[in-house]
């Protein structure tokens, strides 16, 4: 009997042993998959993007943007230093006024017969509100929006393709050709974006990005035509232009 209990044992124990590697298997996947920086860059990334693209008023969406930007800063600024550049840049413009919405909206309104002595009937006269569009409704519509720097998307300019430590690839933005560190696309190819990317005016250095030389964004599955190549010995540069997927 008392045989018969120490094997229980034994194998009760053995057991737990062996269970040991699978509980830390769980753990650490669990911790890859919530706690991981690229993960949590990745969701704070997204929500941010998201709030770009909100169509709604610009006090809303300057204090949406001003907490999620923070936020990217302060946790992901290391990780992803040109997207935090771009959330940056479009806090910045969100806070500038909007000097055409406040001088139309106190300008006195025009005389209907100042329409009628247009030199051609049904012509807009200038400084009018387009058609189903009030005058009160036209302000609101230019504050919520960005300039066309910071929202556009494909743009000519200069993107990084990768990173290169030592000679290797360590990581890769674009499909479309072999990123095994031996050569660099030529002018002419058609490359995928992978992951957002910025578009800046000209290459940037190793030091921080200069947010006054950001000309657009590109989103993961857009395409651009490979039109030169600035290579260096970390980001590899490629000046592109946008151009249909193939």
């Amino acid at each position: 009997m008392v045989n018969i209990e120490k094997l229980t044992t034994s194998l009760q124990f053995i057991g737990a042993a062996l269970a040991l590697p699978a509980g830390a298997a769980g753990i650490y996947s669990a911790y890859h998959n919530y706690f991981s920086p690229e993960v949590m860059c990745q969701e704070m990334r997204n929500s941010t993007l998201a709030t770009l693209e909100k169509n709604i008023p610009a006090e809303a969406k300057h204090a949406l943007l001003r907490k999620e930007a923070g936020q990217f800063e302060a946790k992901c600024g290391e990780v992803e230093p040109e997207t935090n550049t771009i959330f940056q840049v479009a806090l910045r413009e969100l806070e500038k006024p909007a000097p055409r919405a406040a001088q139309r909206s106190a300008a006195p309104p025009r005389p209907v017969a100042v329409a009628a002595l247009t030199p051609q009937a049904g012509t807009a006269a200038a400084g009018s509100t387009p058609a189903g569009t009030s005058p009160a409704t036209a302000p609101v519509a230019a504050e919520a929006s960005l300039s066309p720097g910071v929202l556009r998307h494909a743009a000519h300019g200069w993107v990084a393709i990768e990173i290169r430590k030592g000679g290797k690839v360590t990581e890769a933005f674009f499909s479309g050709y072999a990123a095994d560190g031996q050569a660099l696309p030529a002018a002419g190819t058609v490359l995928t974006s992978m992951a957002f990317r910025p578009i800046w005016s000209e290459p940037q250095g190793p030091g921080p990005n200069d947010p006054t030389k950001l000309q657009g964004r590109l989103k993961a599955g857009e395409c651009v035509r490979v039109v030169g190549i600035r290579p260096s010995p970390g980001r590899q540069w490629a000046e592109v232009e946008p151009t249909a997927c193939q």
